[in-house]
Formats: structure tokens, sequence, C-alpha cells
């Protein structure tokens, strides 16, 4: 029995991946600037939507939120600034691209370096919470036996 938070983090096997050709449109207009990519589930390796992938094109990569399309198979839609990112020209060019699917700490890792500011700033937030949290454990057992 599992509770709604996981839904999407499920435990996949690790380096879990998919290369192949895509054909790749512009992005619908309300994921400009979102660092999200849209693929069919097939090309998404069958996870769910809001799952997290390292997308690389010759070299370049990139860790992006995966979302659905229903164009088919073999198209990836993705606006300008992760087209630039990637190293992919224009719109409606063929582009060979290697997806793979993040989990444990590699998610850990693209919240601490993702470029909006509403993702980053709360995990460094937490990221200091939990320093602090163990300091203050630690002195707290220091104190306990009169160190």
């Amino acid at each position: 029995m599992g509770t709604s938070w996981n839904r999407n983090m499920t435990f996949y096997k690790p380096h879990k991946s998919l290369q192949k050709p895509f054909t790749v449109l512009g992005s619908e207009e309300r994921d400009i600037g979102a660092w999200r990519i849209r693929l069919s589930k097939p090309d998404r390796l069958d996870a769910d939507r809001h799952c997290l992938l390292r997308v690389s094109h010759l070299g370049k990569s990139g860790y992006f939120i995966g979302l659905g399309h229903q164009d088919g198979d073999g198209v990836a839609k993705m606006d300008f600034d992760v087209r630039e990112h990637l190293g992919i020209g224009s719109k409606e060019s063929k582009s060979v691209l290697k997806i793979e699917i993040i989990t444990g700490w590699r998610s850990i890792y693209w919240y601490l370096r993702h470029r909006d500011p509403h993702v980053y700033v709360p995990a460094y937030v937490g990221l200091w919470s939990l320093a602090l949290g163990f300091v203050g454990i630690i002195m707290g057992v220091f104190s306990m036996f009169g160190a």
C-alpha cells in the first residue's frame, strides 16, 4: 500500500535508457522556460508524467521534466532554451537523443542545480536545515554526556 507522494518516484532499474532518432518540434507555450521535454510514454521508458529525465545529444546533456504528448513515438517537443542547451538546431529537425530516467541521489542534484529559483532556493533551505539539525543533534549528545 503506497502513498500518493511516491507515485512518480517509482524505483526504476538504474541506468535504464533509450537512444534513438527523434523529430524535434517546438514546445507548447506553457512549457517555455520550464525545462520540460514532452515525449510519448514509450519514449519516456514507460515512466509516469513529471518524471526526471537526463537527455543527451552529441556530448551535451541536461536534466529535464518529462511530460507526455499525443503526437506519436519518435517525437520530442522542447522549447528554444532546451534545444540550445542540447545543441539541437532548429525545430522540425531529426536528432539522436539518449533518454535516461533519473532517480535517487541524482534527483537531489537536479534540485540543487536547477536554473529556476522556485526550485533551487527551497532545496538549499532544506539542505541547510538538515545540516543545522545534525549540528543540533551532535551538540545535544555532547551536552548530555558533559563533554
